[in-house]
This record gives C-alpha cells, sequence and structure tokens, in this order.
C-alpha cells in the first residue's frame, strides 16, 4: 500500500512503470508502507508547473521529483530551482551528483529531484536504461548502427530521440519483441546494476526514509 503522504512525481507512463519495476528490486518493495505513490505529471511543463503544488500538499511526507536532463541539465535544475525557491527552500546553484534532497522546516516535508540520467549528463530516462544493457551486447552495438543508418535513409526523429530509437530497436529483436520499459526490466532484459541506478537507488531511499532500502 503506498504512502499517501509521500509521492513521487515523473513525467509519464515510460518512467512511471520503469521506475517502479526498477525499484521493485534489490529489496525495495513498492507493497511496504513507506512507498510512495507514484505520479505521472503527462509530459515536463506539467510536472515543472505542478512542483510548488506538490511541496505544499506535501506536508508531514517527503516529495520526489524525477525529470529528463534532457540537452541542458544545468538550465533544467534551474527550471526546477526556481520552482522550490517558491516554496521556502533554498536549493544550491548546481545539483549535487548524488541528487537534491532537502527538508521543508515550514512543511515539515522532505523534497528531492533527481535528473535523468545522472544529475550531470545530459539526456532522459533511456539513457539511464541504456547504462543497464551490457556493454558487451553485440545487438545493442548494432541497434545503434542500425539507427544511424536509418537517420542516413531519412528517419523523420530529431536528435533528441536518437537514445529512445536505440533502446526501442533493441528491444525490438528480443525474445518478446517490443516490450515496453518497465516490462521490460520485470522480464529481466536489463541488468539493472549500474552507477546511476545504484546512486538513485540510494537518493530515493534517502528521500523516502526506506530504512528496507538498506
Amino acid at each position: 500500500m503506498a504512502n499517501p503522504q509521500s509521492r513521487l512525481h515523473v513525467e509519464g507512463p515510460d518512467d512511471y512503470h520503469a521506475l517502479r519495476h526498477l525499484l521493485s528490486g534489490r529489496q525495495l518493495d513498492p507493497e511496504a508502507s513507506w512507498f510512495p505513490e507514484i505520479k505521472e505529471a503527462d509530459g515536463i511543463d506539467n510536472l515543472l508547473k505542478g512542483i510548488e503544488v506538490a511541496v505544499k500538499a506535501g506536508t508531514g511526507g517527503a516529495v520526489g521529483f524525477v525529470l529528463d536532463a534532457n540537452a541542458a541539465p544545468d538550465r533544467r535544475w534551474q527550471a526546477v530551482a526556481d520552482h522550490l525557491g517558491q516554496t521556502g527552500l533554498a536549493p544550491p546553484v548546481e545539483l549535487p551528483a548524488e541528487g537534491y534532497i532537502d527538508f521543508s522546516e515550514s512543511l515539515q516535508t522532505r523534497v528531492g529531484v533527481w535528473l535523468m540520467p545522472d544529475n550531470r549528463r545530459p539526456g532522459a530516462l533511456e539513457d539511464f536504461l541504456l547504462d543497464l544493457v551490457d556493454p558487451a551486447d553485440r545487438l545493442l552495438a548494432h541497434a545503434r548502427d542500425a539507427t544511424q543508418r536509418a537517420r542516413a535513409l531519412g528517419a523523420a526523429f530529431p536528435d533528441r530521440a536518437v537514445r529512445k530509437a536505440e533502446l526501442r530497436t533493441w528491444l525490438a529483436w528480443g525474445e518478446e519483441p517490443g516490450l515496453p520499459y518497465g516490462t521490460a526490466l520485470q522480464a529481466g532484459y536489463f541488468g539493472q546494476r549500474s552507477p546511476a541506478a545504484e546512486a538513485f537507488r540510494s537518493w530515493f531511499g534517502d528521500l523516502f526514509d526506506a530504512a528496507e532500502a538498506a
């Protein structure tokens, strides 16, 4: 049963399912009483606009936000920090490499932010998931080559979607072609171990005070 006082806000359904299944492993239990409700914001703009309301509504619990850094992590963090500042928090100029966590004394709420993939690199959820694939996986290398070849042949996806195209191409060649991210995680397609994944789990456990995460 999710904790009604704690929420993790994400951009959309891919994030919801991927993170829920990622967090289901390694002694993290989505059915535990401390586990937050995961809320989809239906896009980055809605997530950013909802930060102030979400923080102010989190009295007595914890509120987290997971967003894609996309091309400019510094600008994305500044946008988040501006909204957090409106709640009385004073976030640092630079997002900590281990993710942001602070406590609002006035609201009695823990607040956290994680920028995909690792609070430093440009990128998105897909970069985070690609880090979970075995680097020696020959199909992943082929998927990347095929994606570049498709672009040369006129594939219309933009630069910002290259990693998404690579990941979905790789998933299309699995035992069950084209599984969604969360289902692929549950089915064991990803190794679930990378420096960013371990750091994310630590951030998550610290934010939501999950003793079980230790």
